[in-house]
């Protein structure tokens, strides 16, 4: 995305409207040219002939009134069966950076009457706390290690190349 390219230094080649090239720019002070795996698929994933770019319901092409309408009975029939608190919402990654999105999704979730609600804190960041009270004892074990002199490094619940130093004091 735009926010990224020009965040992450991330280069998009373009012939017209097809994506050629993802690539990490080596010089940018951030990301020093680390791309995740999505990114550098772009050009794969974006002009694959299997791409979804219709509605389908139950494997086949629909309008989009009728991919609606379905959604639409299967929350009704969702929420009469199991009460308004079984449809949720999660917001996190991208959704958490788009104010727009958090009122209309905010929004539609009250208007079904749920509380279900969910961020990275109930669901990625929960596993931490239970991987720390496992193997320490203490949920609220946070260790601070040093990369450099680290003669064996063994992570639990975390990934830094993935989630960029997340759970650690490291960029």
């Amino acid at each position: 995305c735009r926010i990224c390219a020009a965040s992450c230094g991330i280069a998009v080649t373009v012939d017209g409207d097809r994506v050629l090239r993802v690539r990490g720019d080596a010089e940018h002070p951030v990301s020093r040219g680390y791309t995740c795996s999505k990114g550098r698929g772009l050009a794969e994933w974006h002009h694959d002939p299997d791409r979804l770019d219709r509605p389908r319901v139950r494997g086949r092409d629909v309008s989009w009134g009728d991919a609606l309408d379905d959604l639409a009975a299967v929350l009704r029939d969702t929420i009469e069966g199991s009460g308004p608190d079984a449809v949720a919402l999660y917001l996190a990654t991208g959704m958490a950076y788009d104010s727009a999105g958090q009122i209309a999704t905010g929004t539609f979730l009250g208007a079904l009457g749920s509380s279900s609600f969910y961020t990275a804190v109930t669901v990625d960041n929960a596993p931490v706390l239970v991987a720390a009270d496992l193997v320490a004892g203490n949920p609220m074990l946070s260790p601070v290690w040093d990369a450099h002199a680290a003669g064996l490094l063994l992570l639990v619940g975390t990934n830094p190349v993935v989630s960029h130093g997340y759970g650690t004091t490291l960029p």
